[in-house]
């Protein structure tokens, strides 16, 4: 099940590769056209794919509506700017009676391209390699049966839907089982700092979506704390205070290090070195969702 928005430069590459590797299972592709203003719809259409067109919502409710189209047992939620692999689909025919058959969501997280750039190497490689407690939307597969338990992705999240479906899932005694061997290729990893800060921008609105969320959330409190002490250094230099604007400089770079310390602590130290300066613009960026969602909801 493919949920898609103005994916005309990924969806034939993931459409592919689902047939050059995946060719002796018994599956059906979905794609949920989520108001593609772009020819994702036309190309989905092309490649024989079973479309379904709806006005532009949240990934939420495209999950949610490709999921009751299903008529398999197992679905698997898999975004257009994946690409599966031959592994993916060998671990997924030996997997399947028991994701079938138990109460479980799996998945895996994404493999770099094979033509990493500078991010994909340093800071999503590293990521790709570090141990989570949930399945990222973009590569989750479980039984129809356990997806109508846990109640299907929540409509009401702009970002997080996935995060927020497996704690939801194991708070409902489903078991969470990460397979490596599951393995996909994310071909939309940002490979430029810009892109990069647009997508954290994304990805952090869920963590502004209620008082309850924000307060859930270290990085969006971590964001919102970095901000401010970006004007207690502007306030200081423009007071003169060139000792205090010194402290507060010095205590960003601090937190850009730690919080790059913090994500990365399987890492080397080349890899955090190499990282901080990222995390000072991914909290930037974790604050600037605040004022994205204000005006989301204003427009």
């Amino acid at each position: 099940m493919i949920p898609a928005y103005n994916e005309t430069a990924h969806l034939g590459n993931l459409i592919e590769s689902i047939r050059h590797n995946l060719y002796d299972l018994d599956l059906e592709i979905i794609v949920v056209d989520n108001g593609s203003t772009d020819d994702t719809a036309e190309l989905a259409q092309q490649a024989g794919t079973h479309l379904v067109k709806i006005p532009k919502d949240s990934i939420s409710k495209a999950r949610n509506i490709g999921a009751a189209t299903a008529a398999a047992e197992v679905i698997a939620f898999i975004d257009a700017d994946v690409r599966l692999t031959r592994s993916w689909a060998v671990t997924m025919k030996q997997r399947y009676p028991e994701i079938r058959d138990h109460y479980m969501i799996t998945g895996s997280r994404y493999m770099i391209p094979e033509n990493p750039s500078n991010l994909d190497k340093y800071w999503f490689e590293p990521l790709s390699e570090k141990e989570v407690t949930y399945i990222n939307g973009g590569n989750l597969i479980l039984s129809k049966t356990s997806f109508d338990k846990i109640g299907g992705f929540d409509e009401a999240l702009s970002t997080g839907e996935d995060f927020e479906f497996c704690v939801r899932g194991r708070n409902r005694g489903a078991q969470i089982n990460i397979d490596r061997e599951l393995q996909s290729i994310h071909d939309g990893f940002p490979k430029t700092l810009l892109q990069f800060c647009k997508r954290e921008i994304w990805h952090g609105i869920g963590d502004f979506q209620g008082l309850h969320r924000f307060l859930e959330s270290k990085v969006a409190i971590a964001a919102v704390v970095f901000v401010l002490i970006h004007l207690f250094f502007i306030g200081a230099l423009l007071s003169k205070a060139y000792l205090t604007a010194l402290f507060f400089g010095l205590l960003l770079l601090l937190i850009s290090f730690a919080v790059s310390r913090k994500i990365f602590r399987n890492s080397s130290l080349g890899i955090i070195l190499h990282n901080t300066p990222y995390c000072y613009f991914y909290l930037i960026s974790r604050f600037l969702s605040l004022p994205k969602l204000l005006l989301n909801k204003i427009s």
